[in-house]
């Protein structure tokens, strides 16, 4: 068992989300603040409980990623990520998306997120994982 699988195991947000995941109730958008090292590896079990009721997802057609733990998407991949979500799920209810380093989005970039934030199609959900609490204020609203 790994330290994050620890210390997930242990915590009170954990199990609501699990809980909501449960009961198909979790929010559309969510925003985690974790250590760069630990963001992947959240989203991948994230999206485990999200998708798959807890089974591994690598690869799983309605995940999609933007950025990488040490990378913000730009804003050409933001503006696109309204059209993903919106496209029907292949294989859950739902399509999830995680934005990786959402602290870390350019002016541009955080605003092409507004509008999905703002009004997420019914079965899209988004993680906006963070090392720090350093969201622009329009997206931190949301």
């Amino acid at each position: 068992m790994s330290d994050l699988d620890a210390l997930l195991r242990g915590s009170e947000a954990w199990e609501r989300l699990a809980r909501q995941a449960r009961e198909g109730s979790l929010p559309q958008t969510l925003g985690c603040f974790l250590p760069t090292a630990l963001q992947d590896p959240f989203a991948e079990r994230f999206a485990a409980l999200a998708l798959r009721g807890g089974e591994p997802c690598a690869g799983h057609p309605d995940l999609l990623r933007f950025g990488a733990p040490d990378q913000p998407p730009g804003i050409d991949l933001c503006r696109t990520l309204g059209g993903e979500l919106s496209l029907a799920p292949v294989a859950a209810p739902f399509r999830l998306a995680v934005v990786f380093a959402a602290d870390r989005l350019s002016p541009p970039a955080a605003n092409g997120l507004l509008k999905v934030t703002e009004e997420p199609p019914p079965h899209g959900r988004i993680l906006l994982l963070t090392e720090r609490n350093q969201l622009l204020p329009t997206l931190r609203s949301r």
